[in-house]
């Protein structure tokens, strides 16, 4: 067996021998073959080949920047947007009070988000910000927050009106003061614990003051914040210890037409009390009023309209209504052409108007003088037959019954 194995090997070894004789005749002269990439085999010098780059993989969900805001879901949406806004870097903070911008438009993201306390950090930017995006974005989101009752009523609960009372009025940028009044005016169009807060953190007087050194750009809003207060009691007597009546009347004569129809509505609403109607026609409110009748703008005539109806209620407005010396333009006469306007409201308050200055003989005879008043009332009367033409048409009888009345 020993003998029989020992011979085997040395003819393996020359077989084997004689294979690579034969290789090496038949690959001769070919150009070598490089080695496979990434392989660990020597070459003829003895170097490693070039190894191939080594790329680590990334991971399915990177973790996004601190400064890019990432929405949450369901009930963590609020809380999580209401730390970022509270951040103490500027980008992430100014980041995330654009994404509460949006967001407020949801009413259900704007309830998280006021029920996770974001009232109150934004109190406390718009009235420390340090820096003017933080502040101008705050005040916009609180304008948001005051469209939403839930989030109004935070507002409310988080004292806003005074916490950002010294913003609203002072702050050197103008895009706060302006978001301020639109939030404010909202809160004040709301449900009355809204106004009374207002009036609480001592808005009227200060508006008085503040109208007619404010921007033009931001005086109508700072009478229609200041008219937001008067259907509140003490608010209408804080205004008018003030200062409102002459106030409003020198606004009137704005060259701005926003501001004077802002300062006629604005009068209006002062005049619901009786002494301030004594104090305006003192104040010769009738004549500035008369003269805004043909203003160009729509908006002034419907405020002086109105503010003569609240004026002439008085037996000494409608005796104003006759001036000892004749007007530039006739009042009576601005009246009749009012009844023609095609605008409901306004046509609704001519007929008003023309029911309290009827009373004056003197008046009522030149309304009934004249060839298109009848005509206009009676054309008001038969309207086309909707809800607001019916409303038109009833102002419109009252008035035409006092045109015709006779003693």
């Amino acid at each position: 067996g020993h003998r029989a194995a020992s011979s085997i090997g040395p003819q393996l070894r020359s077989k084997h021998k004689h294979r690579r004789a034969l290789w090496a005749a038949t690959t001769q002269g070919q150009p070598k073959k490089a080695a496979p990439r990434g392989t660990n085999q020597h070459n003829k010098e003895g170097h490693h080949p070039k190894m191939p780059l080594i790329v680590k993989p990334t991971p399915a969900h990177p973790e996004p920047p601190a400064h890019k805001i990432m929405p949450a879901f369901a009930t963590r949406f609020g809380p999580k947007l209401a730390g970022e806004v509270a951040a103490t870097d500027r980008l992430v903070r100014v980041n995330a009070l654009t994404a509460l911008c949006d967001a407020l438009s949801d009413p259900e993201q704007a309830h998280g988000c006021a029920d996770a306390g974001v009232v109150e950090t934004l109190n406390a930017h718009v009235s420390g910000g340090q820096d003017a995006p933080t502040r101008v974005l705050a005040a916009k989101a609180l304008c948001g927050c005051a469209r939403d009752a839930r989030a109004a009523r935070a507002m409310v609960d988080a004292a806003t009106p005074a916490a950002i009372q010294g913003a609203c009025l002072n702050d050197a940028e103008q895009d706060v003061r302006m978001h301020c009044y639109d939030a404010l005016i909202r809160l004040g169009g709301g449900p009355r614990r809204g106004a009374s807060s207002i009036v609480a953190a001592g808005y009227p007087k200060a508006l008085v003051e503040k109208a007619e050194k404010e921007s033009v750009g931001l005086q109508p809003r700072a009478l229609d914040l200041l008219t937001s207060c008067l259907g509140n009691e003490q608010g209408l007597a804080e205004a008018l210890d003030a200062g409102g009546i002459a106030t409003c009347l020198s606004l009137l004569g704005s060259m701005e037409a926003a501001v004077r129809a802002a300062a006629g509505r604005c009068l209006a609403g002062l005049c619901f009390d009786m002494s301030a109607k004594d104090a305006a026609v003192e104040a010769d409110a009738v004549d500035t009023l008369c003269a805004l009748l043909e203003d160009p703008d729509l908006g002034a005539r419907r405020a002086a309209c109105a503010a003569l109806v609240s004026v002439t209620t008085t037996d000494e407005g409608k005796r104003r209504m006759v001036p000892a010396e004749p007007r530039p333009r006739d009042a009576v006469a601005a009246i009749i052409a009012l009844l023609a306007e095609p605008d409901a409201y306004l046509t609704t308050t001519a007929c008003k108007l023309v029911a309290n200055v009827a009373v004056h003989p003197k008046v009522r005879a030149q309304l009934r003088e004249d060839k298109e008043c009848l005509p206009a009332i009676d054309a008001l009367i038969a309207g086309p037959g909707t809800d607001q033409d019916a409303l038109v048409a009833q102002h419109a009888r009252i008035a035409k019954d006092a045109v015709l009345w006779e003693p």
